[in-house]
């Protein structure tokens, strides 16, 4: 069913006021809002509609999906800009989501990957990316870091098993290669800001998965009975002893007896949303300590392949660690001409300030160093720039040097009346859409259990 066929519609200052007689959930439950259509609000209303409460999803976008976004811009071709994959098959409550809704995913391998060393590297000797000497380095510098009274960066566990002052070239490229893109590319942090102790996140087991069709079926699914209200931006949440409530920019207000705060981490640090009372010190510490990542897509479409086409990955090592060094092909799976590379934390963050021209010039001069002069321009391109993207202000969370499992506890933590949702608040799943389900079904049970 399209987005347009849903009773999607902004809700006025006077439909707002008469929110109290929700047309979701039965008339006993507790009236609910939920702010943010993402994943983790829309998983926590539909646990709540189910457990009786009454219902209403307010969100700014005049979309549903949060941090899923598909563009349909190329009719024949949806891409996500957002989340592209279910990360592991096995237990993954999203992969059991997509049978329930009879969506079919297609799987991509780390084992499908060709590696592509550029001439300049290849001129000085180097010809891999010397996997078997930099896991020996990693595991001895978590090994150090772990010995140690306190946290450091992942980067200065590095520099503590290999100074670098006693690396050779091949080491450097290597060590910059595999953080980029194991590390960087992965959580959307420089290792300088990555946690050694907590930098790691555990997921399913099983291959990844895309979805040829869009990943935002996983949000439309989701979304269906409820109550949603979009265009409706939150300025305001306040609360006392019997009732909470909300101020919205358009001036109306929603009255209630719980709120679910399912918002990206971004927009808590940038204190987009104003609490009365104040939020409590150990979740203002959490929100500041935790890290919120950038990681960027960079779509490039053209007429015809000019890479092997029985591969799921690209690995480009050069010079530079940053220089594009992970690229997706499309050609195995939909025998379309379509390239996805990525960037990620500082140098992300540096790519956006640029023009599609200059990233796709860019762009351009990675594959040619993998590729060769003689290949063409892309004929169509699509890029995101997720730190610039209100209410979102950024890609995902990570462990931060400073934070640690505790902090995304308190997160999740209920303040009163106020509920929180979103993959931030997930100790185990951050950063992943399984995760921002599993914390928006958490805050339902929350709720729920309160209520009985």
């Amino acid at each position: 069913m399209e987005l347009t066929r849903r009773r999607f519609v902004a809700l006025s200052a006077a439909s707002l006021a008469a929110c109290s007689e929700a047309r979701t959930g039965g008339s006993g439950g507790q009236k609910v809002l939920v702010i943010g259509a993402g994943v983790a609000g829309l998983a926590a209303a539909r646990a709540l509609v189910k457990g009786g409460c009454q219902v209403t999803v307010a969100e700014a976008l005049p979309r549903i999906g949060g941090r899923i976004w598909t563009s349909r811009t190329w009719g024949d071709l949806p891409v996500d800009l957002g989340a592209s994959w279910i990360h592991g098959t096995k237990g993954n409550p999203i992969a059991a989501l997509a049978r329930q809704a009879g969506v079919q995913g297609i799987e991509t391998s780390y084992e499908r990957a060709a590696q592509f060393v550029s001439p300049a590297l290849r001129a000085q000797g180097i010809t891999d990316s010397g996997d078997k000497r930099v896991t020996q380095i990693k595991r001895k510098a978590l090994a150090l870091a772990e010995a140690r009274d306190a946290d450091i960066s992942l980067q200065a566990a590095i520099d503590l098993a290999a100074p670098p002052a006693r690396r050779s070239r091949a080491e450097m490229v290597q060590i910059g290669f595999d953080l980029m893109s194991n590390h960087t590319l992965e959580y959307g942090g420089d290792p300088d800001a990555l946690s050694a102790w907590y930098g790691e996140v555990e997921g399913y087991p099983g291959e990844d998965m895309l979805f040829p069709g869009g990943y935002d079926w996983l949000p439309r699914h989701l979304a269906t009975g409820l109550d949603l209200r979009l265009g409706m931006r939150v300025q305001t949440i306040s609360q006392s002893a019997t009732r909470a409530e909300v101020r919205f920019a358009d001036g109306s207000r929603w009255h209630g007896d719980r709120v679910v705060v399912a918002v990206a981490l971004g927009a808590l640090k940038l204190n987009a949303i104003r609490f009365e009372p104040g939020l409590s010190p150990r979740r203002q510490q959490a929100i500041q300590r935790i890290g919120f990542g950038l990681l960027n897509k960079h779509w490039l479409r053209f007429d015809k392949p000019f890479w092997p086409t029985d591969i799921d990955w690209i690995e480009h090592l050069s010079g530079d660690a940053a220089d594009w060094p992970q690229w997706v092909s499309l050609a195995r799976h939909r025998s379309t001409p379509v390239l996805l590379g990525f960037s990620g934390g500082k140098a992300a963050a540096a790519l956006e300030t640029r023009s599609d021209a200059a990233i796709t010039d860019a762009a351009m001069a990675a594959l040619r160093d993998m590729f060769g002069t003689g290949i063409a321009a892309p004929r169509a391109v699509q890029f995101t720039r997720w730190s610039k993207e209100d209410p979102t202000f950024g890609g995902y969370s990570f462990n931060a040097l400073g934070a640690t499992p505790q902090d995304r506890d308190s997160l999740a933590r209920p303040e009163g009346r106020i509920h929180f949702a979103g993959e931030a608040c997930h100790r185990d799943h951050y950063g992943s859409v399984h995760g921002a389900f599993l914390s928006g079904e958490a805050a339902a049970r929350q709720i729920l259990k309160e209520q009985a």
